[in-house]
């Protein structure tokens, strides 16, 4: 990292070096050499920057750090809040997780367990620019205070994902949001989501294969600890309904749910992949069906992993179908 950093400064050429920062000589210096050295000895709070908890400044710790004061922000996982007026007392905000823009192979290989032919060929894609998801899905109080209504059938459960609506209905919540004048809201296209899911990995789901548990709804810790699906929606005691956003944990890059609790519309129509390299697809330009992913709460454990495809027609709603947003900022 010092050696990427010094790069900027000319006092060494790392010709390999991937990324530079936009950083004065003078504060380098002050970062790589007196910084560390002062927040350790108690002179400073930097508790938050010690991510790892370790009582020290360590290189990866100075790194983010030095992105912040160089005004090089780009850091994924970091978190906005929408305002969204008329948002019930106790509900939760409308939180967006900053997405970096990188590249990922879309689909499963012919060799994944319970792998869908329509999830092949894999095929490389690049996310050109970092944008925003958000952090839970969608839920019924955020959707109530943009739209006026709510149509779920499990009602009454603020912090519960919306269900019960259609491609077509997320539209209405979708224009209310820009109306907000903070950015342009849309649903994620399917590589778009199915990056994010991944958050680097490249497992069956984003926690890891499980290939210990079973791939319809017998119950298994693992996929416990991370979703809500057909093996634990009425473990010990649970009601057979969507359950609270967020309750599971996250991905590798903050993200609530994105396998179970309520399936995900994305913005695409349906299409066969192709196996060619592609950079920000956006699907069919036309067709009949929409793409949702992610799995639900009456949902196999299979249909939950991060390459499962689903398709439908754009008015279609069921319990099982709710969306969360994409946000890209004006500023």
């Amino acid at each position: 990292m010092k050696q990427t950093l010094f790069t900027q400064c000319g006092i060494f050429d790392f010709s390999k070096a991937k990324k530079t920062y936009e950083i004065s000589c003078a504060l380098l210096m002050l970062f790589l050499f007196a910084l560390p050295s002062y927040a350790q000895s108690g002179k400073m709070d930097l508790r938050g920057a010690d991510l790892n908890g370790n009582n020290k400044i360590d290189d990866d710790e100075l790194l983010i750090i030095s992105n912040y004061w160089g005004e090089q922000r780009d850091i994924s996982g970091s978190t906005i809040t929408i305002d969204l007026p008329n948002l019930a007392d106790g509900a939760k905000p409308l939180e967006m997780v900053r997405i970096p823009a990188g590249t990922f192979i879309m689909g499963s290989p012919s060799s994944e367990r319970s792998r869908g032919f329509y999830e092949g060929p894999q095929h490389e894609v690049t996310i050109s620019k970092a944008f925003y998801l958000g952090k839970y899905e969608v839920t019924q109080a955020q959707w109530e205070a943009v739209v006026g209504n709510n149509p779920s059938l499990f009602s009454g459960h603020p912090n519960h994902p919306v269900e019960q609506v259609s491609w077509n209905d997320c539209q209405t919540f979708i224009a209310g949001l820009n109306e907000l004048g903070q950015g342009t809201f849309r649903l994620p296209t399917e590589a778009e989501w199915e990056y994010a899911c991944r958050a680097g990995t490249t497992t069956r789901y984003s926690f890891g294969d499980a290939m210990e548990c079973d791939d319809v709804g017998r119950y298994c810790e693992i996929m416990d600890q991370y979703m809500w699906w057909l093996g634990n929606s009425t473990h010990q005691g649970n009601v057979s309904s969507t359950k609270e956003v967020g309750l599971k944990l996250p991905n590798p890059w903050g993200l609530f749910d994105m396998h179970g609790n309520i399936y995900e519309w994305c913005q695409d129509w349906y299409g066969e992949y192709s196996s060619s390299a592609q950079t920000d697809p956006a699907g069919p330009s036309s067709g009949s069906y929409r793409v949702y992913r992610g799995g639900g709460w009456s949902i196999f454990a299979q249909n939950c992993r991060s390459a499962d495809r689903n398709w439908i027609t754009p008015n279609f709603t069921d319990t099982y179908l709710g969306f969360r947003v994409f946000f890209s900022q004006t500023n």
